[in-house]
């Protein structure tokens, strides 16, 4: 079906169409752009933000500087491909200023994707007394961090 959808589209006047051969789930769970016929659901991929990037061997030191100079608390480590591997938060970076990252992190971290609904990813926070989620794609790589202020402001519990 997509692509004689990819198709069609062409033969009506839409240009920049494409087969994007993995299909609409994994689309949507990159936080790739969308256009809605209505209301737009806010997702969490909507509010996710830049995070600061840590890599392993860095100090955490170095670590807590870079997230000093971003939003939210913490930082992601991540390895080849962008993939996460683990998450950093100030406070752990700033109490042990001599460790490297990967002494640190929290490995592992639960992470939500892009097409996530935002209530959901609120309620983990609330749960499991976090102040952030990690989003990546469908492949584990980095997209951003939700804070749980922004998920607040936007929720719509």
């Amino acid at each position: 079906m997509s692509p004689r959808a990819a198709v069609l589209l062409e033969a009506f006047g839409f240009e920049d169409v494409a087969d994007y051969v993995t299909g609409k789930a994994d689309w949507l769970a990159r936080g790739l752009p969308v256009e809605y016929g209505g209301d737009e659901p806010i997702t969490v991929g909507d509010l996710a933000t830049q995070a600061p990037i840590l890599e392993f061997g860095m100090s955490a030191s170095d670590a807590a500087s870079m997230i000093d100079h971003q939003e939210g608390n913490a930082g992601v480590v991540i390895g080849q491909g962008s993939v996460v591997l683990g998450l950093l938060t100030r406070a752990d970076a700033s109490g042990e200023p001599d460790a490297s990252v990967e002494e640190l992190m929290e490995l592992g971290p639960s992470t939500f994707r892009a097409d996530a609904k935002l209530d959901d990813a609120l309620g983990y926070m609330h749960r499991h007394e976090v102040d952030q989620v990690v989003v990546s794609g469908p492949d584990g790589s980095l997209i951003g961090l939700l804070t749980r202020a922004d998920a607040e402001e936007f929720s719509s519990e």
